[in-house]
């Protein structure tokens, strides 16, 4: 609700004792039901008795004149308590004031639409989630929660993508990607991750109990919000003129014994100046402890084929696969001793042993809200969220299998046929899969803040106005161990391109190749590396990216206007509005992997780094 709502949304007193009394007249409803339905027998006449009756109107409560009604009291035998039929009326007409009022329609701003309209008169396809209906389900993040939901597509990042997932939850809608959906925080943007796969706004960076309520316009909404909300948008909005306080604390596990989540909020607010002014914090700190695919029967054993006779696994084992470059056949493996053996399919690498099935994050949330109503002409609002997320996640070994662009070194690891151990006799391919440098496990941090400030009010005759100006900042760093140096893991087997700066040289043996190199320890492809030679040749990669946005909001709209002339004419509602928003995003990937001189597995980020490595630019 927004702040001019919220100074609309005052109700006349009277209304509001109608739903007092039923209150105060709690102790003893059956009793007063008794005395209006069946009178007793057993009543005895009382001294007549003024009373005020509250009448209320379509539209409009007030309280009329006091008017002199005798009614006669009736005692119920037994008890001492003194009931009237007046009691009983009054509760009735308490319970269906809200049905009376405004003719039983409360007209808001619906996401959708900047004119204010009922809930079940909209024409927009809104899905409204209730703040408890997501502490309801227990879960410590708003991206958990959407994710279970039947009108969430399934191309979203969650905490179950292990794989460039840095643990953020995006959302999608329609599964035309997390990009076209427009996620919003009371109608305005908010600031996205800025990864390197794609930007998208993270879920899970907004604290579960500042949130009132969660509305989903499944309908796009491009014609409105712009190309980014073309499979929908998403308003999140949060609790306001909270003057209460409140800590919370949840813990869950696994019947396993592992995910381990837990969560610890709590929020304060201060209403001041006659609840003209308020001022709201909260915090959240949530934390989700992780799984391993191995530790789920259905996750053990990686399935690669459906065929009649399927394999298991992935054929690039620790102990190395050689294959004839022009067959792709597999012939050999290493026995890690120096020599070769024929290949078996039970030499297969089981990835899954060393594989998150879900993330391990920590997520620390803060969020700072004030407003103050100066006039019905001028309110003043500010919003603050900041987030710090770290999240862990592990993955199979790095496999060595060529270089990749932009790097000049041998794209393929072509074993000479005179290499020492090569029983074969005939030059060889090989794919290996570098156990001695660890499982690779990725490390990120995500410092996320939206800065909002604006004002709303009046401006005359029902012409009502919104400007706000919203900075948001991400910054990301990651970090993967285990990626590995190409070049120094070929001069430690001894391995040379016969045609330097040729990517698609041969290779050939050199036994010396470590000499003038400080800390290279001569090796062999058919045998493990030592504690000495896999430190030398491995790497750990460092990435940065920077996401800003800049964005001015206006908005003037009138919900009557004019009523319409013709019989069952509703009111004619204009909204106008301008939004100017820029924003700029930047992606720093290590030197070593923007050169390509990592083990494989880095043409997609090498692919987003020269895409943004420039700012972009947007003005809507």
């Amino acid at each position: 609700m927004s702040h001019t709502d919220r100074r609309k949304k005052r109700m006349p007193l009277s209304f509001s004792l109608l739903y007092a009394l039923p209150v105060f007249a709690a102790g003893a409803p059956v009793l007063a039901q008794a005395a209006v339905t069946s009178p007793s027998s057993e009543t005895r006449a009382a001294a007549p008795k003024k009373v005020s009756v509250h009448k209320v109107r379509a539209g409009k409560t007030t309280a009329q004149k006091p008017s002199t009604q005798t009614l006669a009291p009736q005692t119920v035998r037994k008890q001492n308590v003194v009931q009237t039929p007046s009691s009983a009326r009054t509760i009735q007409q308490a319970r269906g004031a809200g049905a009376a009022a405004e003719g039983g329609t409360e007209t808001v701003e619906v996401t959708g639409s900047y004119l204010r309209q009922g809930r079940n008169t909209s024409a927009n396809p809104v899905q409204i989630i209730t703040s408890r209906e997501i502490q309801q389900t227990g879960v410590t993040s708003v991206g958990d929660f959407l994710q279970r939901m039947p009108s969430i597509g399934s191309s979203g990042t969650g905490n179950a993508d292990t794989n460039g997932g840095a643990g953020v939850g995006c959302v999608d809608l329609r599964n035309l990607g997390s990009s076209r959906v427009l996620v919003l925080v009371d109608g305005k943007r908010l600031t996205q991750t800025g990864l390197s796969g794609g930007s998208c706004v993270d879920m899970n960076a907004i604290p579960v109990m500042a949130i009132q309520s969660i509305e989903i316009l499944k309908d796009g909404g491009s014609e409105l919000y712009g190309a980014d909300a073309v499979s929908g948008v998403i308003n999140i909005k949060m609790r306001h003129d909270i003057n209460t306080g409140a800590v919370t604390m949840r813990g869950d596990i696994s019947q396993r014994g592992d995910n381990k989540t837990g969560l610890i909020s709590a929020y304060k607010g201060w209403n001041f100046d006659h609840d003209r002014g308020n001022i709201t914090l909260m915090g959240q700190y949530d934390t989700q402890g992780g799984v391993m695919m191995k530790d789920r029967a259905w996750s053990r054993n990686p399935q690669s084929s459906n065929t009649m006779n399927p394999n298991f696994g992935s054929a690039i084992s620790t102990n190395g696969m050689f294959f004839d470059p022009n067959t792709g056949s597999p012939l050999y493996n290493s026995n890690n001793a120096g020599s070769m053996t024929p290949y078996s399919k039970s030499s297969r690498y089981n990835y899954n042993n060393d594989t998150s099935l879900l993330n391990n994050t920590q997520n620390a949330s803060l969020m700072g809200d004030a407003h103050y109503d100066f006039s019905k002409h001028f309110t003043l609002y500010s919003n603050v969220m900041y987030s710090h997320k770290t999240s862990w996640t592990q993955m199979a070994p790095m496999p060595a299998m060529g270089s990749v662009a932009p790097s000049t070194l041998p794209s393929a690891i072509m074993i000479p046929a005179d290499y020492p151990g090569n029983v074969s006799g005939e030059e060889l391919q090989m794919y290996r899969r570098m156990g001695e440098f660890g499982p690779r496990k990725t490390e990120t941090a995500v410092d996320s803040l939206t800065a909002k400030v604006g004002a709303s009010g009046e401006i005359i005759a029902g012409w009502m106005y919104d400007a706000s100006f919203t900075y948001g900042s991400t910054m990301s760093s990651f970090q993967t161990s285990g990626v590995g140096d190409y070049n120094k893991l070929l001069r430690e087997w001894g391995l040379e391109a016969a045609t330097p700066g040729d990517s698609g040289s041969d290779l050939i043996y050199n036994p010396n190749s470590c000499v003038g190199y400080a800390g290279c320890v001569q090796s062999s492809v058919l045998s493990r590396l030592s504690p000495e030679a896999a430190q030398y040749a491995n790497y750990t990669e460092h990435d940065h990216s920077q996401y800003t946005m800049r964005d001015f909001n206006a908005r003037i709209h009138n919900d009557s206007v004019v009523k319409m002339p013709y019989k069952g004419g509703g009111n004619l509602g204009i909204a106008l509005g301008m939004e100017h928003r820029g924003e700029q995003m930047s992606y720093r990937p290590d030197p070593l992997i923007a050169q390509g001189g990592s083990l494989t597995n880095t043409v997609l980020r090498l692919a987003v780094a020269s895409m943004c490595q420039r700012p972009i630019s947007k003005v809507t």
